[in-house]
């Protein structure tokens, strides 16, 4: 009978609320029949509960002792107190797969592996998006990190789709190390697959928005662009999930435009709520877009797969990833283009959405996003199979 591998997977915060395909890709090899040692810095409350985690402490109060040794460290010799924890860790364990989530985690235990063990241990990183689009860009240090970590002999690299692994092919990370997997999605409380909506409970006026208010959303975008259509439109509404940076951008655009009675905040909510909230949209907006700093989804945002999930039509950008993730392009739009979005709300509300296909979207999903499926990938990936 053989051995399946030990696995430690490494994050740099466990249970955040807009990371979901983390919970999502530790419940998948959580059913590899081995459980994953878990390595994280933070925890959220909403953390997965049970198994081996272990917090090595990274962020310290500003101006403590710890977080002075800290910079310390890190100005006169570029290293922090958290690599000689994370080594000691590596160096004790015997974890035939160590599996990074984001690049600079995986970059930074690729460091902390002990050298006689390279390249015994198979090395996995998921690549999401900033961790390859604006981190690059902003800080070309990274290029170098990343060039360095390409090099590691058994390497795999995870990515959501064709976007996103021409983006790791141009930082110079090998074709034949990357793997284009589909997220991990969180299993929410009714178990997999989510139920869909009853469609009478949808509301064709209401257009949604899910996700952190950060300019790659195109939230604020999408937002001038629907102003003239919404004024010319009382019934239409737009309800706003979450939160972030850019929210007195938002607000204030709101405010100019006289749409306070229009648009609606709701603020960040737990996963199943969010799920509820998207379930009773007449149609989820994407208007993903490159920010100006470079960051970009790289993949797709989680929830186009869970509104298809749930039978809610999606009115997206053509940004990154969105099409390989979004099975229905009824209501595709060119990414930053105002007159291209204009058109496909407008389409979407000519007929309520009617001519998106609900069920082929979410059958497609399923397929897509299997548990099953998606177990014995990572079981091919771990054992040392070839990217594709």
């Amino acid at each position: 009978m053989r051995q399946e591998p030990s696995i430690l997977i490494y994050t740099d915060t466990l249970g955040a609320i807009s990371e979901t395909f983390v919970a999502g890709l530790i419940a998948c090899v959580r059913t590899l029949g081995q459980e994953p040692m878990i390595v994280t810095h933070r925890l959220s409350s909403a953390s997965p509960a049970g198994g081996r985690v272990t917090v090595i402490p990274r962020y310290f109060r500003r101006w403590s002792p710890l977080w002075l040794a800290n910079l310390t460290l890190r100005v006169l010799a570029g290293r922090q107190l958290f690599e000689r924890d994370l080594r000691r860790l590596l160096a004790r364990s015997t974890v035939d797969v160590v599996h990074a989530q984001f690049g600079q985690p995986g970059y930074d235990i690729f460091r902390a592996l002990p050298r006689d063990r390279r390249p015994a241990v198979r090395l996995v990183v998921n690549f999401y998006g900033y961790d390859a689009s604006g981190l690059p860009e902003s800080v070309p240090a990274w290029r170098r990190r990343y060039a360095e970590l390409f090099r590691y002999p058994n390497l795999a690299v995870v990515v959501e789709g064709p976007a996103m692994r021409a983006r790791l092919t141009s930082l110079g990370c090998p074709e034949s190390a990357i793997h284009i997997v589909p997220l991990c999605l969180a299993e929410p409380a009714e178990g997999w697959p989510m139920t869909p909506r009853d469609s009478a409970s949808r509301d064709s006026r209401v257009l949604g928005f899910v996700g952190r208010f950060v300019e790659k959303k195109g939230f604020a975008f999408a937002l001038r662009a629907l102003a003239p259509l919404l004024a010319g439109r009382p019934g239409v509404r737009v309800v706003m999930v979450g939160d972030g940076p850019e929210r007195p951008l938002i607000e204030r655009l709101v405010a100019d435009h006289g749409l306070a009675d229009r648009v609606m905040f709701l603020g960040m909510r737990p996963h199943a709520q969010v799920l509820a909230e998207v379930a009773r949209m007449g149609a989820l907006v994407v208007p993903s877009l490159t920010a100006h700093d470079g960051d970009s989804e790289g993949g797709a945002p989680t929830i186009v797969a869970e509104a298809q999930l749930v039978g809610t039509p999606v009115i997206a950008s053509d940004h990154a990833d969105i099409p390989s993730s979004l099975s229905d392009h009824s209501f595709l739009f060119k990414e930053g283009d105002a007159r291209s979005f204009l058109e496909a709300v407008e389409r979407y509300l000519a007929d309520g959405g009617g001519i998106y296909d609900t069920d082929r979207a979410r059958v497609l999903t399923i397929e897509r996003h299997d548990p099953g499926r998606l177990r014995e990938i990572y079981a091919g990936i771990y054992r040392g199979g070839q990217g594709g």
